[in-house]
């Protein structure tokens, strides 16, 4: 560039950006209890209101049931009529190579995620080196490594646990342990991976599509935001009893679809 000379051309530094859009849904639980068993009975060691606890449960199982359908495979759609609902796109359908089937939602085209991203093979096939296929195309997509965590069905967690027990010489894969002596216990656990293309803490859990699931987010990425979070409304007792309906209405938003990678094995 030539001293003094003006600038004649420039770049528009938003043009790689794109909208993602998402739906949100509205879910609840509706508690109550019957008349006697909030005013008459009495067991042993359950004092207080069982409405109380009624309405306690129901809020720990709204949640569950959010959690659900956040990790769920379900692409959103909107409602349609008066006893279908919308509902919202779960990471699973985010974490795709291709358009999804609600056309107002879908990812833009040009951000989906890498196809390495994703694995698809069986899970006796599943071994150290296909997880570190799969972060490294999520690096040579996004460009960085990341804090990631994983969401993993048991049959996954278990092989991937099984990477510490084994060790491959000669082309040849030998089973082996971890011995802790100092507290005398056999060592099985993987908890976090940590490789070349980023860390990854791993969690079990079980509200996956299948046990044969696994999602690698970066939750920086990733938010539950809600128009309103899981609130109680008491209803009349008309003599029946108690009762109430705990709702909440919320979305999954996901800000960039190529940072999460997936994994959906088969026996």
């Amino acid at each position: 560039m030539p001293d003094g000379q003006d600038a004649s051309a420039f770049e528009d530094t938003q043009a790689n950006r794109a909208l993602c859009r998402s739906r949100v849904m509205k879910q609840w639980r509706n508690p109550m209890v019957t008349d006697l068993a909030e005013n008459v009975t009495d067991q042993a060691g359950d004092g207080g209101s069982k409405f109380a606890q009624a309405k306690a449960k129901a809020t720990i199982e709204l949640k569950q049931d959010m959690e659900k359908t956040a990790l769920g495979s379900q692409d959103s759609n909107a409602q349609t009529n008066a006893t279908t609902g919308a509902v919202t796109r779960g990471l699973g359908s985010w974490i795709a190579t291709s358009a999804q089937s609600d056309t107002a939602t879908a990812i833009p085209t040009g951000f989906f995620p890498a196809a390495g991203q994703l694995e698809s093979g069986t899970l006796a096939a599943f071994e150290e080196d296909e997880l570190r296929a799969m972060l490294q195309a999520r690096y040579e997509t996004v460009k960085a490594k990341g804090d990631l965590k994983a969401f993993c069905g048991t049959r996954v967690k278990n092989k991937i646990s099984d990477f510490s027990r084994l060790d491959e010489k000669g082309g040849t894969s030998y089973s082996v342990r971890r011995f802790n002596g100092s507290t005398m216990t056999i060592e099985t656990s993987v908890e976090i991976y940590r490789g070349d293309y980023g860390s990854v803490e791993i969690f079990l859990d079980l509200f996956l599509p299948s046990s044969l699931t696994m999602y690698i987010a970066d939750m920086n990425h990733l938010e539950i935001r809600a128009t309103r979070s899981p609130n109680f409304k008491e209803l009349p007792d008309l003599g029946g009893g108690p009762r109430g309906i705990i709702d909440c209405v919320w979305g999954l938003v996901n800000k960039n679809p190529q940072s999460h990678c997936k994994a959906i094995v088969t026996v």
